[in-house]
């Protein structure tokens, strides 16, 4: 019981927030951390042999996190006030048009696209100009019109 006390205080908040990063949901996200969390309590192999582990429970997180959304039926608007594409089988999902994005673009996504915030409360955040944020903007478009063309 100590053990897994101490593996849940060491590392349940980072599998949690990574998982965020892809659901864009406390509760979705709680559920796939928590099904991590499970995994790891069940590791087959040595876990003295793994080089790296907060990259482990960040990436079981991450990919259990997309599978989460693969399975669900979601709806995902690009823009406010916009129509909302409604993601089949082999539609495009969130963690998809994350995938495509660098850091700092899926910042600009998250804010401008998600919250909804202006360019210039986007560009304060990054500590960039709002025409930099514009630029960025345009190519994150790009970006995702490109992604939306390849599944023609």
């Amino acid at each position: 019981m100590r053990a897994m006390e101490k593996l849940y205080d060491g590392c349940f908040s980072r599998i949690f927030y990574s998982a965020y990063i892809v659901v864009r949901n406390r509760q979705d996200a709680y559920d796939v951390a928590m099904q991590v969390f499970l995994k790891l309590c069940n590791y087959p192999s040595d876990i003295y042999s793994i080089r790296n582990p907060e990259g482990l429970v960040c990436t079981m997180a991450k990919n259990a996190a997309k599978d989460f959304l693969r399975s669900q039926k979601r709806s995902v608007s690009l823009l406010p006030g916009h129509e909302c594409v409604q993601a089949s089988d082999d539609g495009l999902f969130m963690a998809d048009i994350l995938d495509c994005l660098d850091e700092r673009e899926q910042i600009i996504f998250e804010h401008r696209v998600i919250r909804g915030e202006t360019f210039s409360a986007v560009a304060e955040l990054l500590g960039v100009s709002a025409v930099t944020v514009k630029r960025k903007y345009k190519t994150i478009k790009v970006k995702i019109k490109n992604l939306y063309s390849k599944g023609d």
